[in-house]
Formats: structure tokens, C-alpha cells, sequence
């Protein structure tokens, strides 16, 4: 080895790196250590039982403290508890006063300014943000996991419409089966349905009519369906709703294969015209033998004589297995099909609307309301995820 080779041996290696070290470090000292955005609830990737509020924490490297934060989730900003001091060292812990509930990517972002303690005390703006995949879920009525199944639920759909986002993700406002766009489902509706008639406010979904056309229909209404994203063979699914009463009015809470085509049909419930009807049906559509003619059979049961249900909140409910259907009225059983010939064996998807009676004329703002829907299933029931992986496999 040459002298030259042997005085550079004895070079500290620091010395080597000095000419490339400014591109090696970042240049602001303060973030050598990349700030972190924790989220501490809900816990990524955990199912719980119940709503949860959103918390997150936001750590700095050493020698900083948060000075002010600004937080967002899915584009929408939270209003955190101001009571916790604006700077503080090292991170700070923010509480939202809002809850999250359901299958959610939430995108949260972080928009914070820092205190350098060090050097000249500077403020410094940052963004950080992270994309975190959470599942919560409540359980299913304590009644039916006892008295139905006995066994274990598996959360599937959580839709409470006042968690974030607050959008129809798991929803089609129009149709989007062998018909498209706003198309009724029976010749003996009278009006359209429109997006625009599809709203959620403070917490609450709601259809309602308007004078405004739509698919060649002079006045029109709004409806959900969740073809396509959700569809589901047995399992339990249940919705809170509230009916207007309006002439005209023919709202329901039923059920469609996810393969075009009818029947089967299951009607969770529906009035025939709010304004006469206090009451609704439930009705379950199957097929019998096509070589005896007997192509479809209907069995529609006044399901709650006497009772007025109209313009006021209830929850309504199926519990669905291959052996019968099961309706529900506010936890309390109602009609049942009990013959397993009768009962669907194929992906279902559930449809809510305010539909409008052909002929009548439905006053324009006649609201339907919607407080959440969702639906749990047994290990082993089919969905379209299911489905899916085993054709994969």
C-alpha cells in the first residue's frame, strides 16, 4: 500500500462524508426525526362494539413542541377539545367530540406549526397525514343473537349517516341493476327518482319528493339501494326509520337479488299511501314450480293491525337463514316464512325508498328519514367479498 493510501486509512470516516453530509440530513435539524401522527382511537385494524371517539396524537422530534394543530378527516375538519394546552412539549394528544362507527378509510391529515427551541426559535409549518383502515361495529339486538341463532355475528354493514364521512359510500341513489338512472321499479309508481332528492342531515338520511322532473316522470323522489357494494346471503339486518304521511306516499325497506332478475323479493316493510295505511306489510316473493304454472307466489301480511306507525320512529328488522324469514318490528317478532323452498338462497341487496303512487299526487318535501342501517351475518354466510375469494381460489 502506497503512503498516500496509508494516511487516508487513518481518516475518521466522518471527515469522508463531510462535502456530502448537507444532502444526507435534512435542513431544518428540528425534523431530523420525521414527525409522527398517531392515531390512538380508533385502534387501526380493531373491531369493537361500539362507537368510538377519534384521538389522535402528534409527536415531534426533541428540541420541538407543538405550537397550534389543525386536523382533518376525510377532507372534513374536527373541532378538538381546546382544553388541552395549544403548545406542548415534544407532541400534544387531541380529542375529538366526534365518533366513528363502520367499515372506514380515514384519511387524516395533520396541518401543525412547531416551536424550535433551539437557534432562533422559529415557527415552522408541517404537514404529515396518514390513511388509516378502521371497523366498528355494535352488536346485534340482544334478543336475536339468544333467541335465533345463539352463536357468534360477524358486523358486515354499520351505516349511521352522523359518523365520518359522511357520504353514501355503501349506497346508489338511482338504480343500477338491468335499469339504469332514476327508472322506477313497478308500473304502478308515478314519479322519478333524482339524486338530488337524496340528502344526509345532521345524522339522518332523507328521501324526499319534489315537483322537479326526472326519467320522463313530472315530479320525482329519492331512494337508495346497495347493489353492486353490498349484497349478502342470511344474516340480520335491521334499519331505524320514520315515514311521512302524504297522499301518495308508498315508502318500504326491501330486499332484490344481486343477479338481476325477480323474483325473490323480501319486503321488510311497506305502506300502500301514508295517508290511509297506518300499518305496514311485510311480504316475502318466491318461486314455485314453473311447469305448473305457479311461475310466482306472493304472501303479504298486514304485519301490525291496529298499531299507527306513521311519523314516528321504529326500528325494523330481518333475520334471514336458509330455513325461514324472519321479520321484526322495534325488537319483537312479527310475520314469519318458515318453508325453506320459499325461502331465497342467493345474494340480496337492500333498497329503501319513498316511492310515489301512480295516479296520486304526493306533496313536494314529504320527507322519509333514515337513522342507520346494518346488517351482521353468522361465520359461514355468504357476500360478494366471499364469493369473490373463493372463485379466486
Amino acid at each position: 500500500m502506497s503512503t498516500r493510501m496509508k494516511s487516508m486509512a487513518r481518516v475518521p470516516l466522518l471527515l469522508l462524508l463531510l462535502p456530502v453530509l448537507p444532502l444526507l440530513l435534512p435542513a431544518d435539524s428540528a425534523l431530523a426525526a420525521a414527525p409522527r401522527l398517531i392515531v390512538l382511537s380508533p385502534t387501526p385494524g380493531k373491531v369493537v362494539a361500539s362507537r368510538v371517539p377519534i384521538r389522535v396524537r402528534l409527536e415531534l422530534s426533541k428540541n420541538s413542541r407543538v405550537f397550534r394543530a389543525r386536523f382533518l378527516v376525510n377532507g372534513v375538519e374536527l373541532n378538538f377539545d381546546r382544553r388541552l394546552p395549544l403548545t406542548t412539549r415534544r407532541g400534544a394528544t387531541y380529542d375529538s367530540g366526534l365518533t366513528v362507527a363502520g367499515k372506514r378509510h380515514l384519511h387524516i391529515t395533520a396541518d401543525y406549526t412547531f416551536h424550535r427551541e433551539s437557534g432562533s426559535h422559529e415557527h415552522r409549518t408541517r404537514l404529515v397525514e396518514r390513511n388509516v383502515q378502521v371497523e366498528v361495529f355494535r352488536p346485534p339486538p340482544e334478543g336475536v343473537r339468544v333467541s335465533a341463532v345463539n352463536a357468534g355475528w360477524k358486523p358486515q354493514l354499520d351505516d349511521s349517516f352522523d359518523e365520518m364521512p359522511t357520504t353514501l359510500d355503501h349506497w346508489n341513489a338511482q338504480r343500477d341493476d338491468w335499469i339504469k338512472g332514476g327508472i322506477p321499479y313497478s308500473n304502478l309508481e308515478g314519479a322519478g327518482y333524482a339524486t338530488s332528492n337524496v340528502s344526509i342531515e345532521d345524522g339522518v338520511l332523507k328521501l324526499r319528493t319534489s315537483n322537479t322532473p326526472a326519467a320522463g316522470y313530472p315530479t320525482s323522489t329519492g331512494s337508495i339501494n346497495s347493489h353492486h357494494v353490498f349484497e349478502y346471503k342470511y344474516g340480520y339486518l335491521e334499519s331505524r326509520i320514520r315515514v311521512p304521511r302524504c297522499n301518495g306516499c308508498w315508502p318500504s325497506f326491501w330486499m332484490l337479488p344481486g343477479e338481476d332478475g325477480w323474483p325473490p323479493e323480501i319486503d321488510i316493510f311497506e305502506f300502500f299511501n301514508t295517508l290511509v295505511e297506518r300499518f305496514p306489510y311485510s311480504s316475502l316473493h318466491w318461486e314455485v314450480d314453473n311447469a305448473a304454472g305457479e311461475e310466482y307466489r306472493n304472501a303479504p301480511l298486514r304485519a301490525y293491525v291496529g298499531q299507527d306507525l306513521v311519523e314516528s320512529w321504529h326500528t325494523y328488522s330481518l333475520l334471514w337463514t336458509e330455513d325461514q324469514v324472519q321479520f321484526y318490528l322495534d325488537g319483537n317478532p312479527g310475520p314469519q316464512f318458515a318453508v325453506p323452498s320459499q325461502v331465497p338462497h342467493e345474494l340480496m341487496y337492500p333498497i329503501i325508498q319513498l316511492a310515489i303512487i301512480r295516479g296520486l299526487s304526493a306533496p313536494a318535501g314529504s320527507t322519509m328519514e333514515v337513522d342507520y342501517v346494518r346488517a351482521w351475518q353468522k361465520q359461514g354466510d355468504e357476500t360478494m367479498d366471499t364469493l369473490r375469494e373463493r372463485s379466486r381460489n
